[in-house]
């Protein structure tokens, strides 16, 4: 049977071979990258998971975008939603503000990886 979830599967590690190969041949520049994704993502009209800070690649890709802060999804939605977003460590990042706190950076570690037991 032609058209099912093989021919799926097919299609998807095709496109991850493609990825692979212009991954590995190609200049490693952002923009570069989020036009094979964007190119990705159109021809094969797939969802596309990606973690990162650089916001230009963000705000180029993506349609939908969750924030997290401290381990904890803090906002999902377009770039338009969390721009008007109350949150104020939403807003403090999009502003691009420091931290006005001092941070124990072992005690934040230990947050975030779960170490110390506690």
């Amino acid at each position: 049977a032609e058209g099912g979830l093989g021919a799926q599967r097919d299609l998807g590690l095709l496109a991850a071979g493609e990825l692979a190969a212009q991954l590995h041949h190609a200049p490693h520049d952002d923009a570069g990258l989020d036009n094979l994704i964007l190119r990705l993502k159109s021809a094969f009209k797939m969802t596309i998971v990606i973690v990162t800070h650089e916001m230009e690649s963000v705000f180029t890709i993506a349609d939908r975008i969750a924030m997290m802060h401290e381990g904890v999804i803090r906002a999902i939605g377009t770039r338009d939603e969390l721009k008007q977003s109350e949150d104020p460590v939403i807003r403090q990042f999009f502003n691009r503000e420091a931290d006005d706190e001092e941070i124990d950076r072992d005690q934040y570690l230990n947050t975030i990886t779960g170490a110390g037991g506690g």
